[in-house]
């Protein structure tokens, strides 16, 4: 049990060694990467994300929910009578 733990010991430190020179160059570039996003965004004014978020799906937002309504509108019209309120929409988006 011991000469299976210290070969397992072996090979991983072996395996660290062999991938090291890729380990690396992930770090240098990932470094290199983030030192170039920080300097570009430090002269940002910050806001607070939920604000972008906001200013950046408003109007997407807006015509998929016109378009929904636009298409469930007639629909409803040839459903049962008990969509007359969904008819009553329709009715008034038809407009």
């Amino acid at each position: 049990m011991v000469i299976l733990f210290v070969a397992a010991l072996l090979l991983s430190s072996l395996w660290v060694v062999y991938s090291a020179p890729v380990l690396f160059a992930e770090l240098l570039v990932d470094g290199v990467l983030a030192a170039s996003l920080y300097r570009r965004l430090r002269g940002l004014e910050s806001q607070h994300w939920l604000e972008t978020a906001l200013k950046r799906t408003v109007w997407p937002f807006v015509v998929t929910c016109l378009f929904l309504v636009a298409m469930r509108a007639p629909a409803c019209c040839r459903c049962s009578s008990t969509m007359a309120a969904c008819c009553n929409i329709a009715a008034w988006v038809r407009k």
